[in-house]
């Protein structure tokens, strides 16, 4: 799958919420595993960012650990982060079936949905093909 990293991001935030719910083992399973691959891509991306913030925008707060970037930096520091985010990156990973998350019955936003939807397999709708017999002009009664 090819996502861009942003997107990743978004949904990261969604698929832990969900992950962090007591789950049917079969769900739990696929999401322990999507979450891996997932870190890993986000991973990288926070190391970049953190370099971003310490060594060439941000400034050591005041009180307690950590850096921040000053507002009149942020414009100039998006601008270096925002093609980091907009990367596609390819994800090689199985699809979250419907049915699993469906029977989980763990309440999930509309709009929540939406930034996690490239994770999941369509559900499968089987179509009733129902015949009838057509009777053509001329055929015998």
């Amino acid at each position: 799958m090819k996502i861009k990293l942003v997107e990743l991001i978004e949904a990261n935030k969604i698929l832990t919420t969900i992950f962090n719910n007591p789950l049917e083992f079969k769900l739990s399973y696929r999401l322990v595993k999507l979450n891996r691959k997932i870190n890993e891509e986000i991973i990288d991306y926070e190391k970049a960012r953190n370099d971003l913030v310490i060594k060439k925008y941000g400034v050591k707060v005041e009180k307690g650990p950590g850096y921040t970037v000053p507002k009149e930096r942020i414009e100039e520091f998006a601008a270096e982060l925002d093609p980091i985010l907009d990367k596609e990156i390819e994800l090689n990973i199985d699809l979250i079936p419907f049915e699993l998350l469906e029977q989980s019955n763990i309440p999930i936003a509309s709009n929540d949905i939406l930034k996690i939807e490239k994770f999941i397999a369509e559900k499968k709708i089987e179509k009733k093909v129902e015949k009838t017999e057509e009777k053509k002009d001329g055929d015998k009664k």
